[in-house]
């Protein structure tokens, strides 16, 4: 078969993306790996794949994307790329929150399989109608495949290979200091009115998301201002995907606001990492890191009761000053708890559980054309989405295989994504 692996841009699930498709390498199919929005349809077109994995569906490009290929006979696998909610804490939801975990879109006649990550919250997708019994394939905790799959708690330093020293020297950092990782989660501080597109405007998330984003982000500034201040400690901000880094660009002192490398790489040469509430407070756990929690931008409490909760600034202060730097303090019991409720199986094996799934669909004839239909070209606004002009055909590249528009009237011009001269007779 030929299956194509739609990835979420964020550098994490290219990572795991990368690692199902190896999987699927393994089991003899051929397999193509593209990134969402910027690949999509142009791999659709030239790759001509049997079995299509794309993200959930949760906004309308996603949902119009399955359409066209449920209509030209390709199979779909949808994977969600976060975890959902536990039951309990699903269950205290107001309904609009409820909306966010599972979806504001009827898909379950639009995809053949869905991989989520836990049974309980495959219990609730069923029970909305999101999806049917037989559509749901629980695969376990995918983000953490890396851990088991490279031993990271035992061979960090294989994987990770630079010295710590040398690290520390490419950030321009004190290596006299204890660093301090901070990474950030206020995507919706900077959008007012409109702040997730799966969301119809005037819904009440969007302002409950940028009160809480705006307030937390603002709390973060100031305690990494007098953080700097004491000159006591390194300090690394990590923005989220898709979060302002302009907004931190005038933190001074020892402190480097940066999104280049891995997270995981940040982490483990840091001594401390501050959250609001992210799933990497078991990744600190794995390396044996301790973890404060400042604030709660949480998608399950489950998560949020990992690592200790400070409530202010000055409670953030005293505990990153008298905190053990060589141990985890982690909530062992709060793990636990978090594997049976909200990630599912934490075995490494996530990953290939979904190449099973995957490589299990049966494939049907496909009608795919040579070009994606005009009239859906031109119909979003989201970045990375390149817009077609009606008035010229469409061509993709032979190199990196992207669409693109001969618009200078010559035979041949360059291609906007990898510079390469396309010609006339390039594959349309």
């Amino acid at each position: 078969m030929r299956i194509l692996i739609i990835s979420m841009v964020p550098q994490r699930d290219w990572l795991i993306d990368s690692m199902i498709a190896d999987a699927v390498k393994e089991k003899g199919h051929e397999v193509f790996l593209r990134k969402f929005l910027s690949d999509d349809r142009t791999a659709v077109i030239f790759e001509r794949p049997d079995v299509a994995v794309i993200p959930v569906i949760r906004c309308e490009y996603t949902r119009d994307l399955a359409i066209r290929l449920r209509q030209w006979g390709v199979r779909i696998v949808s994977r969600r790329s976060e975890a959902g909610v536990s039951r309990k804490q699903y269950e205290k939801l107001p309904r609009h929150w409820q909306l966010d975990h599972i979806g504001r879109y009827d898909y379950k006649d639009l995809i053949d399989l869905e991989l989520i990550w836990s049974s309980e919250f495959a219990d609730i997708l069923v029970e909305e109608g999101k999806i049917r019994r037989e559509q749901a394939k629980v695969i376990g905790a995918i983000t953490l495949d890396p851990y088991f799959k490279w031993n990271l708690q035992k061979y960090s330093h294989k994987v990770f290979t630079k010295d710590k020293s040398e690290w520390l020297t490419e950030k321009d950092l004190d290596p006299n200091k204890k660093t301090l990782y901070f990474i950030t989660g206020f995507v919706h501080a900077e959008r007012t009115e409109y702040t997730l597109p799966e969301a119809p405007i005037g819904d009440p998330i969007h302002k409950e998301l940028y009160d809480r984003d705006r307030r937390l982000r603002d709390l973060w500034f100031k305690a990494i201002e007098r953080i700097v201040a004491t000159g006591t400690y390194n300090i690394i901000v990590r923005p989220h995907h898709g979060e302002n880094l302009s907004f931190w660009s005038s933190l001074n002192g020892n402190t480097r606001v940066s999104t280049e490398g891995s997270a995981g790489e940040s982490l483990f040469y840091s001594d401390l990492m501050v959250h609001s509430g992210s799933t990497m407070a078991i990744e600190a756990h794995l390396f044996n890191k301790p973890a404060l929690r400042f604030g709660n931008t949480a998608q399950d409490e489950l998560i949020g009761r990992i690592s200790p909760q400070c409530e202010d600034v000055p409670e953030l202060i005293e505990s990153i000053d008298s905190i053990d730097f060589d141990n985890t303090n982690a909530n062992i019991s709060e793990i636990s708890d978090l594997e049976k409720s909200f990630f599912g199986p934490i075995d490494g094996k996530a990953h290939q559980r979904a190449a099973d799934a995957i490589c299990e669909t049966e494939p049907t004839q496909t009608s795919i054309p040579l070009e994606w239909p005009e009239e859906e070209l031109n119909d979003y606004s989201s970045e990375g989405i390149i817009k077609i002009d009606s008035r010229y055909r469409i061509i993709y590249c032979n190199a990196c295989k992207k669409a693109s528009q001969n618009e200078t009237g010559g035979f041949a011009y360059r291609c906007p994504h990898c510079g390469i001269t396309i010609t006339n007779e390039s594959k349309e």
